[in-house]
């Protein structure tokens, strides 16, 4: 198996590494303060799937504030991860992006189909719908 690492900022993106270990990366933006959490996870998309890495990059603004879609536009783009799919699963302030390492297994999710959209405040989540 080939040995991968959690998402970067490009080169010359206003990030700045704050912390670094085995599982993440943390870093800030230089200008405005807001958050970057990088790691990378064993998923499955259904219990019976065998597992496969995806990465995970959360976004939030100082003073643990929900960033609008203009900044975590360009925030992707600084990560070169523009084709991750945003996916939150409890209300709060960190837009969370998915993305599978390998190409086979980048698909929509399916548990979208079983969810329901929420609104906490500014912030759009999704829970499975009670049956």
């Amino acid at each position: 198996m080939r040995a991968y690492m959690q998402r970067i900022p490009v080169k010359g993106s206003p990030w700045s590494l704050v912390q670094l270990d085995y599982e993440s990366c943390v870093y800030i933006h230089d200008r405005d303060a807001s958050i970057a959490i990088s790691s990378i996870a064993p998923v499955r998309d259904k219990i019976e799937d065998e597992p496969h890495l995806e990465w995970l990059v959360s976004f939030s603004g100082k003073g643990k504030t929900v960033l609008p879609d203009d900044k975590i536009k360009q925030y992707l783009k600084d990560f070169n991860f523009s084709d991750a799919e945003e996916d939150n699963h409890e209300p709060g302030f960190a837009r969370k992006f998915f993305l599978a390492v390998e190409e086979k297994y980048r698909k929509k999710c399916e548990c979208k189909d079983e969810e329901q959209v929420r609104l906490s405040e500014n912030y759009v989540y999704s829970r499975k719908i009670k049956k």
